[in-house]
């Protein structure tokens, strides 16, 4: 009898940590790889857009050259680091669907904060503006 309700107990443990699995990701190791592509005012695809990545943590802008047919991706900003034009990207605050970055640039800093929203957008807020991007099928960058 002992024996069953341990047993039982540890069943129990086993089935709840399990289902949390997906839920307890963090936006990075979510959105890992995927890319979305930014709207206009009308909703219309501008062109260009973003990938986010877990491993070096950061992003990758890329933009589809009409008349080349060609798309241009850029070198990964990596969180943290200092890029060649002297900008740093902190990671002030992330859970599943939303991260919260700190960007540092000659000595001022400003709010950056990226949302996914329930119809899968994601809505990018900077110094007041709100644009919103769509999520792409594929990731033109990898």
């Amino acid at each position: 009898m002992k024996n069953t309700i341990i047993i039982s107990i540890l069943c129990l443990f086993i089935f709840s940590c399990s289902k949390d699995d997906e839920s307890s990701k963090l936006f990075l190791d979510k959105y890992n790889g995927i890319s979305w592509e930014e709207l206009d005012e009308t909703n219309e695809p501008t062109g260009s857009g973003a990938t986010f990545y877990k491993a070096p943590k950061g992003y990758s802008n890329f933009y589809f050259d009409i008349d080349l047919e060609d798309t241009f991706c850029s070198e990964t900003t990596v969180f943290g680091i200092e890029d060649e034009s002297g900008v740093v990207i902190n990671i002030v605050e992330e859970n599943e669907n939303n991260i919260v970055l700190d960007v540092i640039f000659n000595n001022q800093s400003f709010v950056w904060i990226l949302t996914v929203t329930t119809d899968g957008n994601l809505e990018s807020s900077f110094n007041d503006d709100v644009y919103t991007y769509t999520r792409l099928a594929t990731s033109p960058c990898n």
